[in-house]
């Protein structure tokens, strides 16, 4: 049998990465049809349907098209067309796993006719719907081909100036210190420290959404007038190329950018930069995942080489990013590291923001909110962006109560920092997509080893076919998928050192990890504790504690289990669990179609 790995799509993605998968799952339709023992009705004519629907959609993607690439309406309608062949995927998959079982059985000849009537009666009814959404998906498709206006607003461009002056600016006082101590002369008593003109040209700010990278970066900038020359902020988000950052910088610095070429430009900033001192900050640089080679990728940084060559010495550049692999593209020779304000700054900056009272004129009700914010910051793991949008929510109210429900329920007050990291997610390509959101079934920091994680993957096919091209395994493809997470900083290394080394074990931060939860709700759930939680139909990795088994036993199989690949079994921690024995998952065992992997851990140790 033939099990097709799961489908994502990207929104950068050269030659479209969906069309080779439209491609096997129209082979399985045929094959399908071609069965004698599980049609009924019209299944045949309508699995041939299917087939044809399929070459229509793969056709109107076009592979050999990218002019996608900077289109958000149609990025948006990509976007959207992964749950709409997923939902073919799972009809050709039920159809191979009966075919399968009757092929191998003989049930279709000796017995169980009526369950068998029965399901295919199901089925018949099941593929019927999905080809009514068949067709509003081809319709998707030929609007990605032939073009659509607009239905996704571009990422939010971000400034200089900033809303908070010295006294408000919370936590990252080390790091500040750090970043200022290489860009100016820095007084040390009566002694003054110079800075070396050639050393740290390019300094990279490093850090997951919503940590504070942009406002340190505004923070400097904003104490480096009268210090340099010359100070440029660029919104660097998407400019790639060269001739593209060249454009956004010369635009940057208040000069009409008009009709140039690169080599226009270069001579343009020679003449702006010659004899002067400058800082120029690029703000939100991104990796450029279109690119299929490190020349491709390392275009933009041609730019700053420019730049430099132009300047006078001890010119700066600082660049904030999310993703390790860009602070290497730009050649930073220094990065600062932001993992999170301490909760002491965290508490500050969200009492500042949302105007609470802390002085002496503080009457019961201020002492009961100051006390909820105290016990719930924690909640918000050091991301200033966090502690702002709650605090902007908690400025909103006038009464008490809802303040204190705001605080009770942290968690459904972060659309803000949710959007910033899913933003994250979906700039990646879809082969890490996959890879990352099965990561969502393990616990809250847990500790993953790159060796065992990078063989469930290979396992469960998120590798691709052509992956031992030139001679490299499986595995070595599969281990440049888990550390190109490492270097977009969705993996750390346990202890915050450099990555590598033997026997090494990473984290997810718990804000990135609860991200990937809300993305991958509809294939991958964690159920742990006494809440009990909906299971969808769709369910495809499932891990769950010992003390939450019971909750599976609400559930019919051919709802909850027939899509299932992994059941991860958790021992739960002691004290939380009186079960500790394994046998209790035993009778989950008979009741699942295929299991690839069932896996009994301890929660309390973290470490698969």
């Amino acid at each position: 049998m033939v099990v097709v790995g799961e489908l994502g799509v990207g929104v950068s993605v050269m030659g479209w990465f969906l069309a080779p998968h439209i491609t096997k799952l129209m082979e399985i339709a045929r094959e399908c049809a071609a069965s004698k023992c599980m049609l009924y009705g019209d299944s045949t004519e309508m699995l041939q349907k299917l087939a044809d629907d399929l070459y229509d959609i793969k056709w109107h993607l076009d592979p050999d098209s990218t002019d996608f690439v900077n289109d958000q309406g149609k990025l948006d309608r990509l976007w959207r067309l992964k749950d709409d062949v997923h939902r073919v995927e799972e009809i050709l998959d039920l159809f191979q796993l009966e075919i399968h079982d009757i092929e191998t059985t003989g049930n279709y000849i000796t017995r169980n006719k009526k369950r068998l009537h029965g399901k295919k009666v199901e089925l018949s009814r099941q593929l019927v719907k999905v080809l009514k959404n068949l067709d509003e998906t081809r319709d998707r498709a030929r609007e990605l081909r032939h073009g659509a206006g607009p239905s996704m607003s571009p990422k939010a461009e971000t400034g200089q100036h900033t809303m908070r002056d010295k006294r408000s600016f919370f936590g990252y006082q080390d790091e500040y210190a750090q970043l200022v101590s290489m860009l100016w002369p820095q007084q040390n008593g009566h002694k003054l420290v110079k800075v070396d003109a050639k050393a740290r040209r390019v300094i990279a700010i490093v850090g997951h959404a919503g940590m504070g990278k942009t406002e340190l970066a505004r923070q400097v900038f904003r104490d480096a007038k009268g210090k340099f020359d010359l100070c440029i902020w660029v919104h660097a988000y998407g400019k790639n190329k060269e001739l593209d950052l060249l454009k956004e910088i010369w635009r940057s610095a208040d000069r009409p950018v008009g009709d140039m070429n690169v080599s226009s430009l270069q001579k343009k900033m020679e003449n702006l930069l010659a004899s002067k001192r400058c800082l120029l900050v690029l703000d939100d640089v991104w990796n450029h995942e279109l690119a299929t080679n490190e020349e491709e990728r390392e275009q933009a940084s041609l730019a700053l080489e420019s730049i430099m060559s132009f300047a006078q010495g001890g010119s700066r550049i600082v660049m904030t990013t999310r993703a390790k692999i860009c602070s290497v593209t730009f050649k930073a020779a220094a990065s600062i590291i932001l993992n999170g304000i301490k909760p002491k700054e965290m508490t500050l900056l969200l009492n500042h923001t949302a105007k609470l009272r802390t002085d002496g004129t503080i009457d019961n009700d201020d002492k009961k909110i100051q006390q909820l914010v105290n016990k719930q910051v924690s909640k918000m793991k050091g991301s200033p962006l966090a502690a702002v949008e709650i605090g902007h929510e908690l400025r909103k109210q006038t009464t008490v109560d809802k303040r204190c429900d705001i605080l009770h329920n942290v968690e459904h007050h972060l659309d803000t920092v949710l959007q910033a990291h899913l933003f994250t997610y979906r700039h990646l390509l879809p082969r890490l997509q996959r890879c990352f959101e099965f990561c969502s079934i393990f616990p809250y920091n847990w500790r993953f080893e790159a060796e065992k994680l990078t063989k469930m993957w290979i396992a469960h096919g998120f590798v691709e076919e052509d992956a031992q091209q030139e001679g490299r395994s499986m595995e070595d493809v599969a281990t440049d998928y888990f550390h190109s997470l490492v270097d977009r900083s969705l993996f750390q290394e346990e202890g915050g050192e450099p990555a590598g080394g033997n026997g090494t074990t990473y984290v997810i931060h718990e804000q990135v990890h609860w991200m990937i939860r809300m993305a991958s709700t509809k294939n991958c759930i964690s159920i742990s504790g006494t809440a009990v939680r909906s299971i969808p139909p769709t369910v495809r990795h499932l891990s769950v504690t010992s003390s939450s088994l019971d909750q599976l036993k609400a559930y019919p199989k051919i709802i909850v289990l027939s899509n299932m690949r992994t059941l991860l079994v958790l021992q739960s921690n002691h004290g939380d669990d009186d079960d500790d024995d394994s046998t209790s998952s035993t009778p989950l065992i008979s009741t699942v179609d295929r299991v690839l992997q069932l896996t009994r851990v301890y929660s309390n140790c973290s470490r698969a």
